[in-house]
């Protein structure tokens, strides 16, 4: 479970760290008008996110110490979760986001919560059905 929360973490810290250093450039009515991802505003904030993945990934490989092979595994899951959850957080700071819409910010992150605990509950039922050992005589 520690696991998961510092992934949640990550992405708290990754939303915060872009509204602390960009400036917004763009409104929420805009990026909802257009019907492309938005590119410009991925491609300013990739570099700082991709170093985030990165120091996320070796900090948590310092903090487990696994083997090299689970340690591709953590550099694997960092990659993945960055790629199709940070890209979209790393953005938060480019985006002007009046008072009263907020409340998207909260349930961006009410979503992560919801995908890293359904994550979390997914491999918890996993693992325990795969070593639920039971004895051969019943």
């Amino acid at each position: 479970m520690l696991y998961n929360l510092l992934y949640l973490a990550m992405f708290v810290v990754l939303g915060v760290v872009s509204v602390l250093v960009f400036q917004p450039v763009t409104t929420i009515p805009a990026l909802l008008q257009s019907n492309e991802p938005p590119r410009e505003l991925i491609a300013r904030a990739f570099p700082m996110t991709g170093l985030f993945g990165l120091g996320t990934a070796a900090s948590l490989f310092l903090f487990y110490r696994p083997s090299w092979t689970a340690g591709f595994a953590i550099l694997l899951t960092t990659s993945v979760l960055i790629l199709f959850l940070g890209l979209n957080i790393s953005v938060l700071g480019l985006v002007a986001v009046p008072r009263g819409a907020l409340g998207v910010i909260g349930e961006v992150f009410a979503l992560l919560v919801a995908i890293i605990g359904i994550y979390a509950w997914a491999v918890w039922s996993l693992g325990r059905s795969l070593f639920d050992v039971r004895s051969p005589l019943g």
